[in-house]
């Protein structure tokens, strides 16, 4: 756990806490902690396949969507009254004009 932490760039009991959540969620151990050194379960690599799909998946979204892409369709934001107006959205907008609920 200790490697995985450091190749990751976070702390080992961070990292610990984040697969022991992820296995409160999912109601499996993914990790057999009894073997030394500590291997995936059946469903740890079952999980980890899985895993690596999605990532796969999410790279290939993103290189659809990188620059140079030409924009399609139409984006609505929902924003919170107020703060979020005020602090958030000109910085994800930039200098957009206000037109009636658009930028």
């Amino acid at each position: 756990m200790v490697r995985a932490a450091q190749k990751l760039h976070v702390t080992q009991p961070g990292l610990t806490r984040r697969v022991q959540n992820l296995e409160t969620t999912l109601g499996v151990a993914l990790l057999d902690r009894q073997s030394k050194p500590m291997k995936p379960t059946g469903a740890g690599k079952e999980v980890y396949a899985l895993a690596r799909t999605v990532l796969r998946s999410v790279d290939d979204l993103l290189a659809v969507a990188a620059p140079g892409s030409e924009p399609a369709g139409e984006l609505k934001i929902g924003v919170a009254p107020l703060t979020c107006w005020t602090r958030s959205l000109p910085a994800l907008c930039g200098n957009g004009n206000l037109k009636g609920n658009t930028w």
